[in-house]
């Protein structure tokens, strides 16, 4: 699997100008309608809004658009207190509403303050509407709230696996919580103990054998006399009880900690799709040939992705050995709480490769297996001027060494501690950028083998573009840096055309980068049955590896489709098919696209010199790859 995704995210202002016909007008002429001024307004869903430090306020914002306006809105908070931060969100270009949070830390500054929603459109005069914020401590009359971890479990037909609730009390409240739970048909869960005065909680969910494997959600909940009811919720991906296994000279091995799939599928050469069955987490089958592919479905954010891969026999050996990345068993939770990050600001962590999931200024990581795993963090300050937002990176860290088998938490991570330290600086300077937006990613490669995201950032048009990362004097041998530089003509980097560069280096030094040729746009159509297909022209700069995805987001259903240059042998063209899986053994319709539901797509192709690539580990210094994306939308 690619371990950097590319990323994915124009309009113009047309002035129509009345041209009087050949002649003079008459004083009798009436005058000639003006066009329509393009602007929009912006409302909130709401003019106060009231919350408890450590919450997340949700917070609809709407626009209303005139004068043949249709562009995208991007829209920031100004003036919120200490304590409370509100990312910035972009309404897409139709739409008329979005989505934010202001999440508050627990430390927030109690009381009452006015913020200012400011919308802006390129071309366009800004537009604000104001919110009374409400900061309140939480009651004293006590409370609580409940969580798990792990918030996933793979567990095999006739199996079990526990969790953890954990009970936060609060404000003085130590009334007793009954725990009750809502399932699905074949899982039960048990509690020990069922009634809980302290702070934990064990809950062993157990799956019949002969339950159909699939992801189910089973919900915890917990009930207290004066207190509302509190829930949880588990993912649960259920496996089959094992068996089969298959045997063959290619093998491709899952693990708990990186993902279980649901059901797995060969092909040897152009031949038939056949089901593989594991032995524990192993698929193994046969290529006989010089290439085939493999197509799995995994459970994502509460529905299903089909993933399919096409790639030579070396390939496809390679990238069934990657998959776990070295780790093994179903991994636990490990948490930790930042410190001294700034406000407003952006704070990446990974920890072994995953990144967090951050509440205010806790940070979870999920399924972390044992063995040695690196902290990786930097933290990103955020301004607001004329020219739009500005993002700096301040502060890094990295924790070595660590095995999570061991850590109770990561304790405090505190971007001031000894620990951290500021980043090196330098420019790439950008040729072939056109002018257009840039974005920016940065990853460090650790050298236990972690790969950790630690800056993102977005720019105005411009030659050139900061870079920042880990000062040689605080790298180990062999580590290093991946950059992914990106141009879109959108102030919006994950919409439309986009255009990147990758590099690896170990040191952050001042470099120049080229970027290929705007993206040839590609041909997608419908093959019937929920199936989508992409072809594509081969440009000389993006020939090695090509990906499709589509995505029903409001089904919670994807396709990604990757085909090697291996693969396909030569040609001007690639297409990226969705393969028609309807008979292969368990196979479940329920996994493909819905026919009548919309899907965005995403076709990108990539190119690169020497025969190491970029794709996936290992990565070596000076390696770089450009690419091409392209994104619209169809209905299959």
């Amino acid at each position: 699997m690619p371990a950097v995704q590319l990323l994915r995210r124009t309009f113009g202002l047309v002035l129509v100008a009345a041209v009087a016909a050949c002649g003079s007008s008459s004083p009798s002429d009436p005058d000639p309608t003006p066009p329509p001024t393009p602007a929009f307004t912006l409302t909130l869903g709401a003019s106060t809004l009231a919350a408890l430090q450590g919450e997340t306020a949700p917070l609809t914002v709407t626009i209303a658009r005139s004068g043949g306006f249709a562009g995208p809105v991007n829209v920031i908070a100004e003036g919120l207190p200490i304590g409370a931060t509100m990312a910035p969100i972009s309404i897409a270009a139709g739409s008329t509403t979005g989505q934010a949070s202001i999440v508050l830390a627990a430390g927030a500054t109690v009381g009452s303050s006015t913020v200012t929603l400011r919308g802006t459109a390129t071309g366009l005069d800004p537009r604000t509407a104001t919110l009374a914020l409400a900061i309140s401590a939480p009651p004293a009359a006590g409370t609580y709230t409940m969580g798990v971890a792990p918030g996933a479990a793979a567990i095999a037909a006739g199996g079990s696996a526990p969790v953890t609730i954990t009970l936060t009390r609060s404000g003085g409240f130590a009334g007793a919580v009954a725990l009750t739970a809502t399932t699905t048909a074949g899982v039960t869960v048990a509690f020990n103990p069922a009634s809980v005065t302290g702070a934990t909680a064990t809950a062993t969910i157990s799956v019949a054998g002969g339950t159909t494997a699939g992801l189910v959600q089973v919900t915890l909940r917990g009930a207290a006399a004066g207190q509302p009811e509190r829930t949880a919720t588990v993912a649960v991906t259920i496996t089959a009880s094992g068996g089969g296994g298959g045997t063959g000279n290619v093998a491709w091995t899952f693990c708990e900690s990186a993902g279980l799939p649901l059901w797995l599928a060969a092909q040897d050469g152009n031949g038939a799709w056949a089901r593989v069955t594991p032995t524990a987490q192993e698929y193994r089958f046969q290529i006989n040939g010089t290439r085939g592919g493999v197509a799995y479905v995994t459970p994502e954010d509460g529905g299903t992705v089909l993933k399919v891969f096409y790639g030579t026999s070396a390939e496809l050996q390679a990238q069934g050995g990657n998959i776990c990345g070295g780790r093994t068993g179903a991994g636990r939770t490990v948490s930790g709480t930042v410190a001294n990050a700034p406000i407003p600001g952006v704070t990446l962590l990974t920890l072994g490769g995953t990144s967090a999931s951050m509440t205010g200024n806790s940070a979870s990581f999920a399924r972390i297996p044992s063995g040695t795993v690196d902290l990786v963090g930097g933290t990103t300050a955020v301004g607001f001027g004329g020219g739009g937002a500005t993002f700096i990176l301040q502060r890094m860290l990295i924790r070595r060494s660590l095995n999570p088998a061991n850590l109770g938490s990561l304790g405090t991570i505190d971007f001031s501690g000894a620990e951290s330290f500021p980043p090196a600086t330098a420019t790439a300077t950008l040729t072939n950028g056109n002018g257009e937006f840039t974005s920016l990613t940065a990853t460090f490669l650790t050298a236990n083998g972690g790969i950790g995201a630690y800056s993102t950032a977005t720019a105005p048009a411009g030659a050139t573009v900061s870079l920042a990362g880990v000062p040689s004097d605080k790298r180990q041998a062999g580590e290093l840096h991946l950059f992914n530089v990106s141009v879109t003509p959108s102030t919006d980097p994950f919409a439309g055309a986009t255009r990147n560069v990758g590099f690896v280096n170990a040191a952050v030094a001042n470099r120049s980068i080229t970027f290929g040729p705007a993206m040839t746009l590609p041909t997608v159509s419908t093959l019937g049955g929920g199936r989508l297909q992409a072809s594509y022209p081969i440009q000389a700069a993006y020939n090695r590896y090509w990906i499709a995805s589509f995505d029903q987001t409001t089904l919670d259903r994807r396709a990604d489709i990757e085909i090697t240059a291996g693969w396909l042998g030569g040609g001007g063209s690639v297409t990226l098919a969705m393969p028609d899986l309807s008979g292969v053994a368990g196979w479940n319709a329920a996994w493909a696209l819905q026919p009548g539901t919309s899907a965005s797509w995403t076709v990108s192709g990539t190119g690169w010199t020497g025969a190491n690539g970029i794709t996936s580990p290992p990565f070596v210094e000076g390696a770089e790859y450009v690419s091409g994306t392209q994104r619209a939308s169809i209905t299959p």
